[in-house]
């Protein structure tokens, strides 16, 4: 009977150690996040690359969430290649965002994949900070600056007071 009670007791204290985890463990705050890839298309097939990143576009990133925007690259180590940016969207849209069920993927691996290089499609997810951010609402715009930062662990609020400065020089 001792034992049992024992056992009992050391679950409860352990269940209650685990409690305070529970709560800090969600991040419940969304913020907007972007989907960024570097498109590299084979400089044979560009034509065919073009029409089939607008048709998919066109078919399945039209708007809301998952609306893309394609970009010409024409300055830089990656002048020539393309970068598709899908978004802003939050962590927990991702599980309804465009998939094979609805023939996504067979799309993008048909009419896309095909004309781009083998080192074409890095890809990385940012959070959009709007405060910090010149993007217009709508998205319409002909020419953007975008700049990126490899911020050492640790240093990010360091780096946002630097932003924040550069932000103010650009307003």
């Amino acid at each position: 009977m001792w034992r049992q009670k024992s056992n009992i007791m050391r679950k409860i204290i352990f269940i209650m150690l685990l409690l305070p985890f529970l709560a800090i463990s969600q991040n419940t705050t969304e913020y907007g996040v972007f989907e960024s890839a570097l498109l590299t298309p084979n400089p044979t097939q560009i034509n065919q690359f073009e029409k089939g990143i607008t048709a998919h576009n066109k078919k399945y990133h039209d708007d809301g969430p998952y609306g893309v925007r394609v970009y010409w690259i024409s300055n830089g180590p990656n002048t020539g290649s393309y970068v598709w940016i899908m978004g802003p969207f939050t962590w927990s849209s991702l599980d309804n965002r465009p998939a094979e069920k609805e023939g996504h993927d067979t799309d993008w691996n048909n009419n896309i994949a095909p004309y781009m290089t083998a080192d074409s499609g890095k890809q990385t997810y940012w959070r959009g900070r709007n405060e910090l951010s010149r993007f217009p609402k709508d998205f319409n715009i002909k020419n953007m600056m975008v700049d990126f930062y490899d911020i050492k662990r640790g240093k990010t609020e360091d780096a946002l007071k630097l932003v924040e400065k550069i932000n103010k020089v650009y307003t």
